[in-house]
């Protein structure tokens, strides 16, 4: 069972990754919309507050993605909380790579005590 202060700093690490890969993407020039529960879905935003004013409302959420002004392609990554804070970042289209590797190079990095 975890204290309380592994749990905040879990909860932060999270923030942490998850913030930096919003402002990742965005820079790249994708907008961002937020899905969880299966059906809840957030209007697609490339500002930062927004996207992230609906990301940590539940265990598990979809960060749908898609370049703006381009094909209507799209590709998502899969957030999961509450395990080991650096693995939040469960899944992602192959799309996105890219943009993922720097982070997942850092996260490779990262633990509890960071």
């Amino acid at each position: 069972m975890q204290t309380t202060t592994q749990l905040q700093k879990r909860i932060n690490l999270e923030k942490r990754i998850v913030r930096k890969l919003v402002r990742d993407l965005l820079a790249a020039g994708y907008e961002l919309a937020v899905t969880y529960d299966g059906a809840e879905f957030n209007p697609w935003s490339q500002d930062f507050k927004t996207v992230t004013s609906n990301l940590f409302a539940c265990d598990e959420e979809w960060l749908l993605t898609r370049k703006h002004g381009a094909s209507p392609e799209r590709s998502f990554v899969c957030l999961v909380y509450g395990n080991d804070g650096w693995d939040v970042i469960a899944d992602y289209g192959l799309s996105l790579e890219p943009v993922l590797a720097p982070i997942n190079a850092w996260t490779d990095t990262l633990s509890l005590n960071d």
